[in-house]
């Protein structure tokens, strides 16, 4: 039997962060599913250092599992649809959606840095189709959050939702309510592993992190880049929160695993 999307599951390590001083981070695949979009389900919660702190980092392992007990998948390879590029001059911020629904009824809050490296925060009430174009200047996003005019909670878009500054930077997917450029991923060599790294602020060793965000920049999965019936790819993530970021409710992280089928 083909595999279809509800075959491919992602699951929790042994050991999770529960804060940076968290050991042996990594190890074996739990039964414990990932089951949303969040930062929350692989992270703890990660406030930004003060003045002078530098950035945090902190580092995570999950699994992407091939539950298909017969097929296997073919050209895997691991994306993260909602990644913003750190890449880039500094400018003003331009935001257009693929739906006319996301309109003067919900804005785009940007949170990053202005071009002194101060904390900036600014609000761009969307437009649909058209862009709509802010007036602060960003050296750089951190991260882009979709919310209601009417009392400001965060809501999930109706189309993609496009950032722009200078080139494109990344989208809000439809159906999420952000996209970051703090987190990034890497992949095991081998599959059905089982590495660990010393504390949640070390790297695990030979992981190359990045943060592609389609299925054609995609990084492929160990094996030649076939996930076999059964087998597990072993996912490390990276979360960096910039000193003195603005802070931000659970920020979404939609990561896709895609292939091919018999």
């Amino acid at each position: 039997m083909s595999v279809v999307s509800t075959d491919l599951k992602m699951f929790q390590a042994t050991t999770m962060p529960s804060g940076l001083t968290t050991e042996d981070v990594g190890g074996a695949i739990t039964a414990t599913q990932v089951t949303g979009s969040t930062v929350g389900e692989i992270f703890p919660t990660l406030a930004s250092a003060g003045d002078g702190g530098g950035t945090r980092t902190c580092y995570a392992s999950v699994f992407w599992s091939n539950t298909n007990a017969d097929s296997d998948l073919l050209a895997a390879k691991v994306y993260l649809r909602n990644a913003l590029a750190t890449v880039g001059s500094a400018g003003t911020v331009s935001l257009a959606s693929t739906s006319a629904s996301d309109d003067d009824g919900k804005f785009v809050r940007v949170k990053g840095y202005n071009s002194s490296s101060e904390p900036l925060s600014e609000d761009i009430v969307l437009d649909g189709l058209t862009p709509a174009v802010g007036a602060e200047t960003f050296s750089a996003i951190h991260r882009i959050e979709c919310r209601l005019v009417s009392g400001g909670a965060l809501t999930t878009t109706a189309g993609d939702i496009t950032c722009t500054r200078g080139s494109v930077l990344g989208m809000i997917p439809a159906g999420y309510k952000s996209a970051t450029s703090e987190v990034t991923f890497g992949l095991e060599a081998s599959l059905d592993t089982s590495a660990t790294t010393t504390d949640a602020t070390t790297a695990p060793g030979g992981i190359s992190f990045s943060a592609p965000t389609t299925y054609d920049t995609g990084t492929a999965c160990a094996n030649s880049g076939t996930l076999t019936a059964g087998a597990d790819q072993q996912m490390w993530v990276r979360l960096q929160i910039a000193e003195r970021a603005k802070a931000s409710a659970d920020i979404d992280m939609v990561f896709a695993l895609s292939g091919e089928t018999e």
